[in-house]
């Protein structure tokens, strides 16, 4: 099931508390500049995709608001991230599939290219958000977009799909827009009219095999375009439109056209995630944070 490929993620990140002890500061930093050009964070605070709070700054969001509802569809990983907080009346959790998706997709290893392509182009996403009536002060994305369908497809199907890999991988990819699309329209219901909207999503992999020395393909080029010095991420925009004409980016990093529409964007921060540093392997996640209000 697609539920188990997103507790078994959690599982393998359970114990990364303090190696992403950085990223954590750094989004202290952006809240702290969302105040400053905005408005305070306080009131009711709604995390999706908070899985076990390890990328999340459980200490400041904890003292910022009064209530905080917690969103994954991951009962045990929300306990862990329970587990983590000082003021644990202030948190509740809400246990859904965001992509509503999950209990309609089979096992596809003995399905066609063809057949799961077709699949894929026929589901319509209705997010369990649907079950969430109250509105927030503050909703954030939790770096969820990139999960929700791709990984688990590519990790657990593909290898089984010998020809026509290019469709299939499309319609998931079509099919992620149309759930990002149905989650962004649910979150507009969902923010006050002075609402902070919060999107910060893994965009661009650096990663490298230290033996084989082998990249992703966005390593070289970003790295190039920043001297290797990450505090010049946020200087290289053509950079990163070039990157993504050329397909680059990670497949759901991508903030769905209806935006424009709906939400104001206030400001975009370019951030490094460290994510894995063995003696094997180096992997830096480039995220774009979105800072949304509404459109008024």
């Amino acid at each position: 099931m697609l539920s188990t490929a997103h507790v078994n993620a959690n599982a393998d990140t359970r114990d990364c508390w303090n190696d992403w002890s950085s990223l954590r500061r750094t989004y202290r930093g952006i809240f702290n500049r969302i105040s400053e050009i905005y408005k305070p964070l306080g009131g009711k605070a709604l995390l999706l995709g908070a899985g076990n709070g390890n990328d999340v700054d459980i200490d400041y969001l904890e003292a910022a608001f009064d209530e905080i509802v917690l969103v994954d569809i991951d009962s045990e990983a929300l306990e862990c991230f329970l587990s983590k907080t000082r003021q644990s009346k202030k948190f509740s959790k809400v246990v859904i599939d965001l992509t509503g998706l999950y209990s309609k997709i089979p096992d596809l290893k003995n399905m066609s290219e063809n057949k799961a392509a077709a699949l894929m182009r026929s589901l319509q996403p209705k997010s369990g958000l649907a079950k969430i009536e109250e509105q927030f002060d503050f909703i954030m994305g939790c770096n969820y977009a990139t999960q929700l369908l791709g990984p688990t497809f590519t990790s657990n199907y593909s290898p089984r799909i010998d020809s026509g890999i290019g469709e299939f991988l499309q319609e998931v990819n079509f099919l992620t827009d149309r759930v990002l699309k149905d989650i962004f329209t649910h979150i507009k219901r969902l923010l006050k009219n002075d609402g902070i909207f919060v999107h910060s999503t893994d965009t661009f992999e650096l990663k490298m095999n230290k033996l084989t020395k082998q990249t992703s393909p966005a390593t070289l080029p970003i790295l190039q375009a920043i001297g290797n010095d990450y505090r010049r991420l946020g200087d290289i925009a053509s950079t990163y439109h070039e990157l993504r004409n050329r397909s680059m980016h990670i497949s759901g990093s991508h903030v769905p056209q209806s935006e424009s529409d709906d939400y104001k964007l206030q400001k975009l921060f370019v951030i490094p995630w460290f994510f894995e540093e063995t003696e094997v392997v180096s992997r830096v996640y480039i995220n774009f944070v979105y800072f949304f209000t509404h459109k008024n």
